[in-house]
């Protein structure tokens, strides 16, 4: 039953627990000015925690770190309240129980939190104090009014003044992430002895297990379950190998499998990883004087979190089709730089080199520069990627897509091994890849488009060009006395018939690519039905779980379970297996190897288009050579003419290039065909006829 209690100035009801320690509970209580805060009764042997609780946050006024507003007393039973902020958005633990958020927070998300941590651990340390007790349930997480998240510090009844060359002795924390040396002595798994003292900087073994916790959802540290705990945990946590980041036992008694990279189920893009890894690897050093200071951590937090995130569409099949790279600017940064950078990171897995980065329909060489001392890069994100051409395509790539390697549900004949949450997380996983996946289909097939849509400007151009050269040459031929031609007339004669024969077949062979289909990536996977569908599936378990916990609350007040509560239950614990089957029927069939699909059936398309890009390409350059050819032969015969001879030659030559639509053909081509011909245009009646057009 519940009960409303209070303070002078603050009432509460038992029913609104937002928490329950050994030595204090905390409750959402409400100010007689109608504001809402968080209330933490304490039992009066922790008086001694309160105070030191209290010392700190009187100290401690940070926006990353938990407001105080004071201590009263209850009016029922004496005991000590502490007055604090009251943050809507629960604790970092509780986000991280979320299904949504069960594999890591989104990487915005993720870069906030580090923000925010790094802000209010360096107040902390400003005023020299350690926390001691640092874990996601005592990070709190407050929303602002443009819904975004502030993350704050919080329960300082451990947290204590000390300077960087003091040492404590006490044994506080909580067991999953205790500092290696603090874990040894709080369970005596070595004979160590007990009066050893720690310094400040024990903090960071904790961070680094909440810096993992966020990325990846899961402790980095986990033996197995039926396991003698401490003493695996101490060998995990003591005994891990240079590099590694955490570890696992998947059976009881069994092999320790050491981790060294964040999993590929946690939202992080590669180019976040790879910068959190050595974090997590000096974090995660067991001697305080081989990791990281608390200002290294700082500043390395910083340099992450100043970098700009570009998004870009990988098109290596064996990797997830979005990516981010992280980059810093610096004096001088260009397209070249950025293009040198993004070429790394696609080397590093396969890709060669860049031909071009694309952002919609435009190349990055032509975006439009405001300033012309500092390259702009447009805004990036999935829908909006950079798009990064390769040079040149290998023939075949290795690895595949182990996504899901980890995730898998067992079933049994009783139903569900793994929580509910974890299905319901594993399905709203399954339904962003899959939306990913329809994104990349749509981006392929305009980049598709975009690609034909220019290299037929090109043939157009070259094919404009060509029949120009065409009738240029039939003049010549038509009118020139070729019993008088040297032997270099004779050799450019030839020279232009051959190339003019080859550029008619590479114009003929672009035109007949272009009535084909372009390529089997927009058939094969239907994006927009299998988007539907595993969207329809995160609604019905999102719904399932909702369901499941109003009930259990129910349950759990009413201390007792009916029968129709329990088959009620059932009902729901199946709908829920069935919108996992469904959605992992979606991803077998269509999610990884869809995935690689689309992007090797776009490389193949890509490879036979660049192959044709690059003949279009050498059919202008031979263009060109065959304009100065023909002008150098027009120019001998007019030179050999009579005065009426030239007349015609002229005028034939004037008809020719006005019914080949010159104002189509480029410039630079008319450049081409008409070198060689000006100074003989001063000695025509007509000078202006051979004139470069503007």
């Amino acid at each position: 039953m519940a009960t409303v209690r209070g303070t002078s100035n603050h009432t509460y009801s038992t029913d609104d627990r937002l928490g329950q320690g050994a030595t204090c509970s905390v409750y959402k209580g409400l100010s007689k000015d109608g504001q809402f805060r968080a209330l933490k009764i304490t039992n009066p042997m922790a008086m001694r925690d309160i105070t030191r609780e209290v010392t700190a946050l009187q100290t401690l006024q940070h926006e990353n770190i938990i407001h105080f507003f004071g201590t009263e007393t209850e009016l029922m039973n004496k005991h000590i309240v502490v007055v604090m902020e009251y943050c809507e958005g629960g604790s970092l633990q509780s986000y991280l129980h979320q299904p949504c958020n069960m594999f890591g927070l989104p990487e915005p998300e993720f870069l906030l939190l580090l923000k925010h941590l790094v802000s209010g651990m360096e107040h902390l340390r400003s005023h020299g104090f350690v926390h001691r007790d640092i874990k996601p349930g005592n990070i709190l997480r407050q929303i602002d009014e443009e819904g975004k998240s502030i993350f704050k510090l919080s329960d300082f009844g451990t947290a204590r003044p000390l300077g960087d060359d003091e040492y404590f002795k006490s044994i506080v924390g909580t067991p999953d992430f205790l500092h290696p040396e603090i874990f040894n002595v709080a369970f005596g798994i070595t004979d160590t002895d007990k009066s050893i003292a720690f310094p400040h900087n024990v903090d960071l073994w904790s961070l680094g297990v909440t810096i993992y916790c966020a990325a990846t959802g899961s402790v980095p540290f986990s033996p197995h379950k039926h396991e003698s705990k401490p003493t695996t945990m101490f060998e995990m946590i003591s005994q891990k190998p240079s590099g590694a980041i955490g570890a696992r036992q998947k059976e009881a008694r069994g092999e320790i499998q050491w981790i060294f990279a964040l999993p590929n189920t946690c939202h992080l893009s590669r180019g976040l990883k790879k910068l959190l890894l050595p974090m997590l690897v000096a974090l995660f050093e067991r001697d305080p004087a081989l990791g990281w200071t608390f200002e290294r951590f700082f500043q390395e937090s910083k340099n992450i979190l100043e970098k700009e995130r570009i998004t870009y569409l990988s098109l290596l099949p064996s990797q997830p089709p979005f990516d981010e790279i992280f980059i810093s600017r610096s004096p001088g940064f260009s397209y070249n730089v950025l293009k040198e950078q993004l070429s790394n990171q696609q080397t590093e897995h396969g890709m060669s080199e860049l031909h071009d980065i694309l952002h919609g329909d435009i190349s990055l060489t032509d975006w439009p520069q405001e300033d012309e001392q500092e390259f702009i890069i447009p805004p990036t994100d999935i829908n909006s990627p950079l798009i990064l051409l390769p040079a040149t395509v290998p023939l075949s790539f290795d690895g595949d897509d182990n996504l899901f390697r980890e995730t898998s549900i067992t079933y049994t004949a009783s139903g569900v091994i793994l929580p509910f949450l974890k299905i319901c997380a594993i399905i709203i996983l399954i339904h962003r890849c899959v939306v990913n996946l329809k994104t990349l289909q749509q981006h392929l097939w305009r980049l598709t488009e975009r690609q034909i849509r220019e290299l037929k400007k090109e043939v157009q151009a070259a094919e404009k060009t060509f029949y120009l050269m065409t009738e240029l040459f039939d003049v010549i031929r038509g009118t020139a006395n070729m019993a008088e031609w040297t032997n270099q007339e004779n050799s450019n004669f030839k020279e232009i018939l051959q190339k003019m024969s080859s550029i008619e077949r590479t114009i003929e062979a672009a035109k007949s690519a272009f009535r084909e289909s372009p390529g089997k990536h927009h058939l094969d996977f239907d994006g927009t039905k299998c988007a539907q569908l595993t969207q329809r599936a995160q609604e019905e378990a999102q719904s399932c779980i909702e369901e499941m916990e109003g009930l259990r609350r129910t349950m759990e007040r009413a201390k007792f379970t009916t029968r129709h509560q329990e088959s009620y239950f059932e009902a729901l614990r199946k709908k829920l297996e069935g919108a996992y089957k469904r959605a992992q029927n979606v991803w077998q069939e269509q999610g990884p190897h869809k995935g690689a699909l689309l992007r090797l059936d776009f490389l193949a398309w890509y490879r036979s288009h660049l192959q044709l890009h690059e003949n279009v390409q050498k059919c202008h350059e031979d263009l060109a050579t065959v304009a100065v050819l023909v002008g150098q032969l027009f120019k001998s015969c007019v030179n050999r003419a009579s005065k009426g001879m030239q007349d015609t030659i002229t005028k034939r030559m004037h008809k020719s290039l006005l019914n080949s639509e010159q104002g189509s053909v480029s410039r630079e081509q008319f450049a081409d065909l008409l070198t060689g011909l000006q100074d003989l245009t001063e000695n025509l009646e007509a000078p202006e006829i051979f004139s470069i057009p503007h």
